[in-house]
């Protein structure tokens, strides 16, 4: 069992990260508490004096409020008068089954506004609130809709387009290689291709939006708790319904001749798919907003490079979970095993391998990789639904065929390769011809280099 015990130490390891990078940018939670109280800064300020965001202070519960939100901002009329001021904004808690005034959203929970001049007066709150905020003034009029946009610098077009490309392209790089490892997992192992990892990835998607919202308070503040219970719930989701899946489809099908493995994979799939629809509704399930307010890189001109913080904590989680996942495969009883099946099953099973419970170690490993690409999917996109999983599974399945669909390291590049493809396509192409395109280099993959670019 001490194969069994490395892989936990990994696992382990890998959710302490993820809890530390989460609590570290505690700070950048609650951006739409933020972004109203920003908004309401031209509105308070005489008009043609600009607008400078110093800084801004998120603190949690307080004697007098659910939230807090103080900014400290420089206003000038001219480049030589430059006037510190700062604002806070007070929230209230939601209300359990009040429903907020979706014109309004997180505004409605506005309590109290507090200047240097003094607290506003209930009157003109409510009519900042109801003439300048629910009717789209406060949001066109953001004197910063980008963090660290007045400190960004000027750059070439060419190095701006690359770079934001780049930046776009990180969060599908990160599902991408999660869901082609876990294919190459299965088939390295068994010689069969399992799928229902996107269905799956949708099933620990929903998990990670019920955990979220279980643990979250449904206010103002969105702790890293809401995201940590998310996290837990969506991979007990996965690992669960992949335990089942390896010990009742996989390991009594393996062995057999033909597709037994692909056909009952897919008849899972569409179970799983139609299990969701109907008991969660064909719509989609959103949740609050996390780390979204865009972050400014560069600019050219006009054109300002930005990403979300989300979408850097994903590669980060990503790579994190790949790198453990190298090293339990190189390092680890269980990784010694999984090769030396692969290469020789009878062998192995001679020299002692338990071939039903290396079966079940894979699944509960690549169910793993798709339970945390689906938590990545519902937190970058801000939601899930039942559709979701075909295209992102047959997607993923293209990656671990560029890597060569036996290989966990050509797996992850893969993921990196299609990711990339995809982007520049978007940048360079019709976006709507896109998914075409990928399948129509599938093709041509299989027909050029059917191993993979990863095998000599």
């Amino acid at each position: 069992m001490q194969w069994l015990g490395g892989w936990f130490r990994v696992a382990g390891l890998l959710l302490v990260l993820v809890a530390t990078v989460l609590a570290s940018c505690g700070r950048l939670i609650d951006s739409d508490a933020v972004r109203v109280c920003r908004t309401l800064l031209p509105v308070l300020e005489r008009d043609g004096e600009h607008i400078d965001i110093v800084d801004t202070v998120v603190s949690g519960r307080t004697a007098t409020a659910e939230q807090a939100v103080a900014i400290d901002y420089r206003v000038s009329a001219s480049a030589d008068q430059r006037v510190p001021k700062r604002i806070s904004c007070l929230f209230a808690a939601q209300v359990a089954g009040v429903r907020i005034d979706p014109a309004l959203g997180v505004a409605a929970l506005l309590d109290a506004v507090v200047t240097d001049d003094g607290a506003l007066g209930p009157l003109r709150l409510h009519l900042l609130k109801q003439n300048w905020i629910a009717r789209g003034g406060a949001t066109a009029a953001d004197p910063a809709p980008f963090a660290t946009f007045g400190r960004v610098r000027n750059v070439p077009r060419s190095v701006a387009l690359a770079l934001q490309t780049l930046l776009s392209a990180l969060p599908v790089i990160s599902i991408y290689a999660l869901l082609a490892a876990a294919y190459a997992l299965v088939y390295g192992l068994v010689g069969r291709i399992n799928l229902a990892f996107g269905e799956l990835t949708v099933l620990a998607g929903y998990g990670a939006f019920l955990g979220f919202s279980a643990v979250s308070d449904g206010g103002v503040a969105v702790t890293a708790l809401g995201l940590a219970g998310g996290l837990a719930l969506a991979l007990y989701t996965g690992l669960t319904q992949g335990a089942a899946l390896g010990r009742w489809v996989i390991a009594p099908l393996a062995g057999r001749p033909g597709q037994h493995v692909l056909i009952a994979t897919i008849g899972l799939s569409l179970f799983w798919s139609e299990l969701v629809r109907l008991t969660q509704g064909s719509s989609n399930r959103w949740m609050g907003p996390v780390f979204n307010r865009p972050l400014a890189f560069v600019r050219d001109g006009g054109f300002v490079v930005t990403a979300t913080p989300m979408a850097l904590i994903l590669p980060l989680i990503a790579g994190a979970a790949g790198v453990g996942l190298l090293v339990a495969m190189t390092r680890t009883r269980f990784g010694r095993r999984w090769r030396a099946f692969a290469d020789d099953p009878q062998a192995a099973a001679l020299l002692g391998v338990d071939p039903q419970r290396l079966i079940l170690m894979t699944m509960l490993a690549a169910s793993s990789c798709a339970a945390l690409a689906g938590f990545l999917t519902t937190i970058y996109y801000g939601g899930v639904g039942f559709a979701g999983g075909q295209m992102v599974g047959l997607k993923a399945l293209i990656a671990a065929i560029i890597g060569g669909i036996g290989s966990v390291p050509g797996a992850l590049v893969g993921g990196v390769v299609l990711g990339l493809a995809e982007a520049v396509w978007s940048l360079l192409f019709p976006i709507e011809f896109r998914d075409a395109a990928v399948f129509v280099g599938l093709v041509v993959m299989l027909a050029v280099r059917p191993d993979g670019v990863w095998r000599a």
